[in-house]
């Protein structure tokens, strides 16, 4: 019994700790210090404290080369996904506020899951899917008509975002491998930690996605 309450206490005081530490980082990230942190990239990017943040993740394409799984709106409010053939670099490092994201290295936080299921209605209402990442049901079914699915289970979840109002950030510090038939990645020698994230822009002929 002792040693169970004992086991108890000591967790109580990590846990303590670690916010105490996560709350420090945090006050450096956002005074734009460089930080190292030893833990994997969800902690990582959970030190924000934004509903929902992801981390650099890229694709290939053979008419766009390596592009990133994130869209950025341009100077005039429309998307696009930055690639290494149009907009070549990203910042080393800082946050920037999105349209949407890929599922491949996203945190986000608990209350987003309990805004989308309190906001069930409105999203029915917009023709949206009412669980998160759910594809709308109108969506799936052009797909058997067509064979060809137009929307995916990230590009719903950033609708369903958008739709109640959700912010999505990007970390350009936190950067992994997608490991397809080959690792893809951002070139390290397209990422310029002189970029300040607040100021970069993604290149106009860069994709657009229509949906």
């Amino acid at each position: 019994m002792r040693a169970a309450l004992e086991k108890r206490i000591a967790l109580r005081a990590a846990g303590r700790l670690a916010v105490e530490e996560g709350r420090r980082l945090l006050g450096e990230l956002t005074q734009g210090k460089s930080v190292q942190i030893a833990w994997s990239a969800p902690y990582r990017l959970a030190l924000w404290d934004l509903p929902v943040v992801t981390g650099v993740v890229c694709s290939y394409g053979t008419d766009r080369g390596i592009y990133a799984n994130f869209s950025v709106a341009d100077s005039v409010g429309i998307s696009h996904f930055p690639s290494t053939r149009y907009t070549k670099r990203l910042p080393g490092k800082g946050i920037r506020k999105v349209v949407g994201a890929g599922g491949g290295l996203l945190c986000i936080r608990k209350d987003v899951f309990a805004a989308i299921d309190a906001g069930r209605d409105k999203l029915l209402d917009a023709g949206l899917g009412e669980s998160p990442f759910e594809i709308p049901a109108s969506v799936r079914r052009e797909s058997f008509e067509t064979g060809t699915l137009k929307q995916s289970e990230d590009t719903a979840f950033s609708k369903q975002c958008a739709a109640l109002g959700i912010d999505i950030y990007v970390d350009f510090a936190v950067r992994a491998k997608h490991f397809k038939v080959l690792p893809v990645e951002w070139p390290r020698d397209l990422i310029d930690e002189n970029l300040d994230a607040r100021n970069w822009q993604v290149d106009a002929r860069d994709y657009h996605h229509g949906e």
